[in-house]
């Protein structure tokens, strides 16, 4: 958890959207995440992006996020783990090719 100084620095903009999504409201903040982080770029910015990207089924903008998190933060240890997982689950998911006949004897 980061301290108080940090939250002081923050713009009121997204001390709201963090308000919000610690209380849930993930879904909804997806614009106003993209919108800042057009004018305020941060590693921590991006991976609540990629989660509530995550959260809203939109995989690949998801990947997108956590990969631009990890870019402005090499020690991003949480989006590195939700990216991993992500692509894991994707994986997993993707229609396998089907297998070759078998030869009659």
């Amino acid at each position: 958890m980061q301290g108080l100084g940090y939250r002081m620095t923050m713009s009121p903009e997204r001390a709201a959207l963090d308000d919000k999504y610690a209380q849930g409201q993930r879904t909804s903040l997806i614009e106003g995440y993209r919108l800042l982080a057009e004018t305020e770029p941060d590693a921590g910015l991006f991976r609540r992006l990629g989660i509530c990207l995550d959260d809203s089924q939109q995989f690949e903008p998801a990947k997108v996020a956590f990969r631009r998190a990890m870019s402005l933060d090499h020690s991003d240890s949480i989006s590195k783990r939700r990216l991993a997982r992500l692509e894991y689950a994707l994986a997993r998911k993707a229609p396998q090719p089907p297998k070759p006949a078998k030869k009659p004897r």
